[in-house]
């Protein structure tokens, strides 16, 4: 796989010019992760998305498990990709994975006209937003719990701990956690 990820997209960090992407048809798995990978996304209204990896006995690894909890609600977000299911043109503008959905003959024209929309646009500008866009980490809303992992912190004796101090409740003192930091066994 290229330095960039699958597709070219889905690793790319450093491409400050935008990318848009015009869907149509299936956009599953890879498709559907190349798709998160850009910044604005056009679909054809009859256009599906989703990640079905588990069906098959696989993760989206190229971004998708990492790029969808960052755009809608995690619940959901959880559910599409622990099922495999699809979503449709229509529930992905309605969640805001897809900017706008239109008849499959407006596709491209639409997506022509995003991207004249932001060539009208100052190019320094432009790098700067998406640059600024991309560095930010997105505010947890009401329905995102912290992970684990950023909600933990050191204890006494080097254990990872809850803020507060104590053990997760249901587990016993010394336990492992796949995110605790402990390498005894417990």
């Amino acid at each position: 796989m290229a330095e960039s990820g699958f597709g070219g997209l889905a690793n790319r960090t450093s491409c400050w010019k935008p990318i848009l992407a015009a869907v149509n048809g299936y956009a599953l798995g890879g498709g559907f992760e190349m798709a998160l990978a850009c910044d604005i996304i056009v679909a054809a209204d009859s256009a599906r998305l989703g990640l079905p990896e588990p069906r098959v006995g696989l993760m989206a690894g190229a971004g998708g498990v990492h790029r969808l909890p960052r755009m809608i609600p995690h619940k959901i977000a959880m559910g599409y990709i622990l099922t495999g299911r699809h979503m449709t043109a229509q529930e992905a503008h309605r969640l805001g994975v897809v900017n706008e959905v239109v008849p499959l003959a407006e596709l491209m024209p639409t997506a022509l006209k995003w991207a004249n929309e932001i060539l009208e646009c100052a190019p320094l500008s432009i790098r700067a937003s998406k640059q600024s866009g991309c560095g930010v980490p997105r505010t947890p809303s009401r329905d995102h719990a912290p992970s684990p992992r950023s909600a933990s912190r050191t204890g006494r004796r080097g254990e990872r701990t809850r803020p507060g101090g104590g053990e997760a409740p249901g587990r016993r003192a010394g336990s492992r956690l796949p995110w605790s930091g402990n390498d005894e066994k417990g």
